[in-house]
């Protein structure tokens, strides 16, 4: 009976949680949409070259404490948390102030992105990164207590819902839409999201119990290559195609990529609610068994939303696309990448949480090794690829990648922790 109301609690918070990222998905898109009817070509493929960026970062700068948030937040009382955010903020700090200075002499001296003439855009996406980063890591913090709903909702609901607003409050205050005034906007959503996020890992936390006094900098660094390494194979696609076929054609691809990763947000609920159950198992050696039944039902019901997605996309994905952007551009163009693309995100959908489940289990090294043949993979295919296939050869190489790395994370899975993350 006990175990029943466990499973059924997990999968009551997985159902609630792909409510919400549905709801996100509908305004995410509609926001997609209408920036591709206000802004030309070049416009949104810059707009989503300093989404990439600033995405990217967010692995980078925090310095692997978000990943180490998600671990250990469990364990954590009120000095103990206070400890680790603080050593978390400096680290941002530190971390944004290298990866800013990077990107500013990338974009302006070594011409990141071909014929950019104003950097506008450059120097807000420059000041949102360390915002975003601290949101980040008080996200994994809320993850890693097991506070779902308020890691979730400020990041997939309500962000899209207030960039979707100012599509409409911006020309009623007199202002141009524009890529840079739609960062800024980004940035006051951040800010109001990070003093939200702050406040909640705050809530129902005790001085009581153990203080933990860890070498905290030490963990985190061990943690950063990962998701490094992880967010070098998402996004060397678009390095790549902004820098050899030019803004418009990642606007395309940015287009496709987003439509193709709804297609693995059955994998994004599914980490949301069962890394705190994994965290839990590795900490108390719970049975295998009860871990494995929530898993089960869990990692199929996230596969089952994301195949309803994507053969959505497979029948309609040409219609939506012909919807975005002016009438001189041809976003349809992107239809075969969505496929392309979709077809990866399903089979990571498929085969689980390895990522997750090795990095609780303090298998670190495995998922670098992993991930690391999975980006070598994606760098050698877009380099070949691109200039012969462009976008579509983008798409095959980060769909690849993707496979290569998850079926490596599997065996080490199944032979080092006797788990079955899959559907099957």
């Amino acid at each position: 009976m006990e175990l029943n109301k466990q499973i059924s609690n997990v999968l009551k918070t997985l159902v609630g949680t792909a409510g919400i990222f549905m709801l996100g998905m509908v305004f995410s898109f509609i926001f997609n949409w209408a920036i591709t009817k206000y802004l030309p070509q070049k416009e949104v493929g810059v707009f989503q070259y300093y989404i990439s960026m600033i995405t990217f970062a967010m692995v980078i700068v925090p310095l692997g404490y978000q990943s180490l948030a998600q671990r250990e937040a469990i364990n954590l009382n009120k000095n103990s948390l206070k400890r680790l955010s603080t050593q978390a903020i400096l680290a941002i700090l530190f971390g944004s102030t290298v990866f800013s200075s990077i990107l500013f002499f990338g974009v302006t001296k070594y011409k990141w992105v071909k014929d950019l003439e104003e950097y506008h855009s450059l120097m807000i996406g420059i000041i949102i990164i360390p915002i975003y980063a601290l949101n980040v890591f008080f996200k994994a913090v809320l993850q890693g207590q097991n506070k779902i709903y308020s890691s979730v909702v400020p990041d997939v609901l309500i962000r899209p819902i207030l960039l979707l607003l100012s599509l409409i409050l911006l020309p009623f205050l007199g202002l141009e839409i524009t890529a840079t005034s739609l960062l800024n906007t980004l940035f006051i959503i951040l800010f109001g999201t990070l003093i939200f996020s702050i406040l909640r890992t705050q809530k129902n936390i005790t001085e009581e119990g153990k203080s933990i006094k860890s070498n905290w900098l030490k963990q985190a660094l061990i943690l950063l290559p990962i998701g490094l390494i992880s967010t070098v194979n998402e996004r060397i696609d678009v390095i790549m195609i902004t820098k050899t076929l030019g803004p418009e054609a990642n606007a395309v691809y940015s287009v496709a990529f987003k439509f193709a990763l709804f297609s693995g947000f059955g994998l994004v609920i599914l980490n949301q609610v069962m890394v705190p159950q994994y965290a839990l198992y590795f900490k108390k050696n719970t049975t295998i068994n009860l871990l494995q039944d929530k898993i089960k039902v869990n990692v199929r019901l996230s596969f089952v939303l994301s195949l309803a997605v994507v053969l959505f996309l497979l029948l309609l994905g040409k219609d939506l696309l012909n919807w975005f952007g002016k009438p001189t551009e041809n976003y349809a163009l992107g239809y075969t990448t969505i496929l392309i693309l979709a077809f990866g995100q399903l089979f990571n959908v498929a085969v689980g949480s390895t990522g997750y489940i090795l990095t609780m289990a303090k298998k670190e090294s495995l998922v670098m090794l992993s991930i690391g043949i999975g980006v070598l993979t994606n760098i050698l295919l877009n380099y070949f690829l691109v200039p012969i296939m462009y976008i579509e050869g983008a798409a095959i190489a980060t769909s690849a990648s993707i496979i290569v790395w998850n079926i490596m994370m599997l065996i080490f899975v199944k032979t080092k922790t006797k788990i079955n993350p899959t559907i099957f």
